[in-house]
């Protein structure tokens, strides 16, 4: 929760900003160098509602993505209401006490 206050609050580093698009976009590169790499790639492009033919379309978005981008697309999107929390454990017997927590049904 730390990190993700600190990205609702303060720009990104535009050095860390660079290195994460050029290491999406190296994925990319090297992907194309293996055909079962690319397919999953175009396939999970299309699955999100992408159309094959659109597939290298993101790469000029991203190469223009902003701090005050991942500012506002943070604000607006990394909120509590949408976060999803997991518990993890060491042992199996530790899994069952997690029922205790939760919500009996209709409450």
């Amino acid at each position: 929760e730390a990190e993700i206050a600190i990205l609702q609050k303060t720009p990104v580093d535009e050095g860390e900003l660079r290195r994460a698009k050029s290491s999406i976009l190296a994925d990319v590169v090297y992907a194309q160098d293996d055909n079962d790499t690319l397919m999953y790639q175009v396939g999970c492009w299309v699955l999100a509602g992408g159309k094959p033919e659109d597939f290298t379309s993101w790469h000029d978005a991203l190469r223009r993505v902003t701090a005050e981008d991942v500012l506002r697309v943070a604000k607006a999107y990394l909120v509590a209401s949408g976060r999803t929390t997991g518990a993890l454990v060491k042992e199996k017997a530790q899994l069952g006490t997690l029922a205790v927590h939760l919500p009996k049904a209709g409450k």
